[in-house]
């Protein structure tokens, strides 16, 4: 009887922990403070296939401002990061990209995990709201 007991613990232990990713808050900020430190593949580990081209994008720009000799200011860590979660869908608040106030950026899950989703057509347009 007792060893069922602690199958029984066991196994619950191990989904539990299967489940247990990043929050969206994390990974939005994960994200967010990625993108601004110019970590692109940080970033590209906590996206959705269609916000890989917006990194892909950003970090080609990226590239030829450095190429360039130009030098790119220290951005702020993001903070006050609010999710609000709708099925496999978030919507998180946070502040600030040069001092505009609040900004928001959408999640959604992916094979089990919270993923950056940005549309984005390679236009250069798309992006932050």
């Amino acid at each position: 009887m007792k060893f069922s007991h602690i199958l029984l613990i066991v196994s619950l232990f191990f989904i539990g922990a299967c489940n247990s990713g990043p929050k969206p808050e994390e990974v939005a900020t994960i994200f967010l403070d990625s993108m601004n430190q110019q970590d692109f593949e940080t970033a590209r580990k906590h996206c959705t296939e269609r916000t890989m081209k917006l990194v892909d994008f950003l970090s080609g720009i990226a590239e030829m401002a450095k190429q360039e000799g130009s030098a790119f200011a220290d951005a702020d860590p993001v903070t006050n990061v609010k999710c609000t979660i709708a099925d496999d869908k978030a919507t998180c608040t946070f502040c600030c990209i040069d001092d505009q106030g609040e900004s928001d950026i959408e999640l959604m899950k992916v094979e089990g995990a919270w993923k950056v989703d940005i549309a984005f057509d390679g236009s250069g347009e798309g992006g932050f709201e």
